[in-house]
């Protein structure tokens, strides 16, 4: 008696709590793509960013041609201790080339996610705001395509965008409302 009394009880309280959780659906990827004017900002500074990194590379590329040119001129009349130190120093800047290359996706990608993060913190705010408005307990992101369904009239993409002020300019996917 007393097992299924207990039994009821979780059962009652099971109920009871699920029936008080309100999940919601937000497409985030969808109202970054939204945010024209901010994206454009993003893009053109990582178009300067990306510019200063070919330019670096170019210094360096420059520095390596004339190193080696005067080495290559001068290479006969230099003692042995002079040729070794002279290719050591074109192999440092040989390196330090290579190195530059591997590191500049890097952080180019690093730079992306620095001038982003304030207009993630920006949905986010937006999201927060509206799933306490509208009484969610969870909103999920579907613009990842994760979700294998999604009832559209608890998408609260439109109305996050509305909040912040953005306007749709292109629609959502099919099955993402």
């Amino acid at each position: 008696m007393k097992n299924i009394l207990l039994a009821a009880f979780f059962i009652v309280t099971t109920t009871v709590s699920m029936a008080q959780s309100k999940v919601g659906t937000v497409d985030v990827d969808f109202i970054l793509t939204n945010m024209t004017d901010e994206l454009k900002k993003v893009n053109d500074s990582l178009a300067n960013y990306e510019a200063s990194l070919s330019a670096q590379l170019q210094t360096k590329m420059t520095d390596y041609e004339t190193k080696y040119k005067a080495f290559d001129a001068a290479q006969a009349t230099m003692s042995d201790a002079m040729k070794q130190t002279k290719s050591q120093e074109i192999a440092n800047v040989e390196n330090d080339i290579m190195q530059f290359r591997k590191n500049g996706s890097q952080l180019l990608s690093l730079r992306r996610d620095q001038l982003l993060a304030p207009l993630y913190q920006r949905i986010g705010k937006a999201l927060d705001a509206e799933a306490k408005a509208q009484n969610y307990s969870q909103v999920l992101n579907i613009g990842s395509g994760a979700l294998g369904y999604a009832d559209p009239k608890f998408d609260v993409t439109e109305a996050v965008m509305k909040r912040m002020g953005v306007t749709i300019k292109q629609q959502q996917p099919q099955g993402q409302n």
